[in-house]
């Protein structure tokens, strides 16, 4: 009946996709299979092998992640294990990224069809924090290393699982001893060119307050920062260009027209993200409604 040809047809497909699963658990060079239809292998499960005997389990690994339509391979190859790359680079992988105890390379292996494996991250996030206090003035600081060493917000680098209102509330604090909480986001500017080749910046400008009004005594860095100390307007309009660029004059004005509106802005909720379990997710949407 149709419903049997069927069948068997779904129970061949499925086999077909057993065996080739097996197929990659038989191999000496281990590896899983993604949803892309790319493998990924990890040195630390064969260094074991020898150089000879590495050679060997590439090339034949080769021939049958090609056989099984393989698309595309990630390599993560320890910093122990560092003797494989050469090995890699003559069998035609390419660098992918590297971090201070491994190094991932890939191999695209369709000659028919561009490479569609996504890039290492190319865009840093920075984030600096426009901390007003009940007094209305604003928190400042001049860098002692830099291009720029006039008055600015303070800020800097995101760390690995930061969230934004995290980063200005740590970069606040290494730079000026005030712990300061986020409010709101109130702009952000992207550079396409950073410090790294291929490489740019996002940098986020949280509106902030003190956590204690009680508590707000500055302390500059000593390794970073050649001054910090809170500014009334006043103070800050009387800064020559020099010593407080233009593009932070905007900035305040910015602020001002944020305060005017009366509106929280834009502000963060924190879920669950819809595709990763137990991996919180940051949504910034603008609120409408009044501040208290």
């Amino acid at each position: 009946s149709l419903f049997r040809r069927f069948s068997r047809q779904i129970s061949s497909l499925l086999n077909k996709d057993h065996l080739e699963e097996q197929s990659f658990l038989k191999m000496s060079l281990p590896s899983q299979k993604d949803t892309y239809g790319c493998v990924s292998a990890d040195s630390s499960k064969i260094r074991h092998l020898s150089d000879e005997d590495f050679t060997s389990e590439l090339k034949a690994a080769l021939v049958g992640w090609r056989s099984n339509r393989v698309r595309g391979i990630w390599f993560h190859c320890s910093k122990m294990d560092s003797r494989f790359i050469p090995i890699l680079v003559e069998h035609g992988f390419e660098f992918h990224h590297a971090q201070p105890q491994y190094c991932t390379l890939t191999r695209w292996l369709p000659e028919d069809a561009p490479s569609t494996l996504p890039r290492y991250p190319h865009m840093h996030i920075g984030c600096g924090g426009i901390v007003v206090d009940a007094e209305g003035r604003l928190l400042m600081m001049r860098e002692k290393k830099g291009r720029y060493l006039g008055w600015k917000f303070p800020g800097g680098l995101a760390d690995p699982n930061e969230n934004i209102y995290e980063t200005a509330s740590r970069e606040v604090k290494e730079e000026t001893g005030v712990d300061a909480e986020g409010i709101a986001v109130l702009s952000f500017r992207q550079v396409n060119s950073a410090q790294w080749k291929d490489t740019g910046d996002i940098y986020f400008l949280i509106v902030m307050k003190p956590k204690d009004e009680s508590k707000k005594d500055v302390t500059p860095c000593a390794t970073e920062a050649a001054d910090a100390k809170w500014m009334t307007r006043s103070e800050i309009d009387g800064l020559s260009d020099e010593l407080f660029h233009n593009t932070l004059r905007k900035t305040l004005k910015t602020y001002d027209n944020w305060v005017k509106c009366g509106s929280k802005g834009l502000v963060v909720e924190q879920s669950n993200s819809p595709l990763r379990r137990h991996v919180q997710m940051y949504t910034f949407a603008v609120d409408f409604s009044p501040r208290m």
